[in-house]
């Protein structure tokens, strides 16, 4: 696994719960951060098995590579996999005391645990020992050119949306009933 892409999504969580700050959401939520992260971790191993396969195959896109290994994905779409991966993470930042965890209490009988800046983040920026939350930090950015449309092309789906859509990830907003 890439070193980088490791860095860059734990940087990308810490930021997440620093502009979510003391927030009870699926941002902080312990448990969701965690599957979260190893969501991350399995998704770029499928999109680098995918790329390694396109290079002598140019037209498989990555919703037909992904139909032609269904048992794989279906493999890595467990919970307990990606719980497992990413607390793999969530402890090394703890190590690193960027994060800690912090139990609110949400009702006499409902507890939630929140993970919030770890005491090396708070000597940097002492202002997060408070409750204050920054605008939240989006998971995409926004297009800046127009968007591709999805379609179907040989009675198959085609994803539109982001550029990247379908080549990189894919989220389909055209859902079968």
């Amino acid at each position: 696994m890439d070193i980088k892409f490791i860095i860059n999504i734990i940087f990308g969580r810490i930021i997440t719960i620093i502009s979510n700050n003391q927030l009870i959401n699926n941002k902080t939520s312990q448990v969701e951060v965690t599957i979260d992260l190893g969501k991350e971790i399995i998704n770029k191993y499928m999109l680098d098995s995918y790329k390694e396969v396109k290079i002598f195959n140019p037209n498989l896109t990555f919703i037909k590579w992904k139909q032609e290994n269904k048992k794989l994905v279906d493999h890595t779409d467990d919970i307990q996999l990606k719980f497992n991966l990413g607390n793999i993470l969530i402890n090394f930042i703890f190590d690193l005391k960027l994060i800690q965890n912090e139990v609110k209490v949400l009702a006499k009988d409902e507890k939630k645990t929140i993970l919030v800046a770890g005491s090396e983040l708070v000597k940097f920026i002492p202002k997060l020992k408070t409750s204050f939350s920054i605008q939240s930090v989006p998971n995409r950015l926004p297009m800046v050119v127009p968007g591709k449309k999805y379609k179907y092309i040989d009675n198959q789906l085609e994803l539109g949306g982001y550029l990247l859509n379908g080549e990189e990830y894919t989220d389909e907003i055209i859902l079968s009933n």
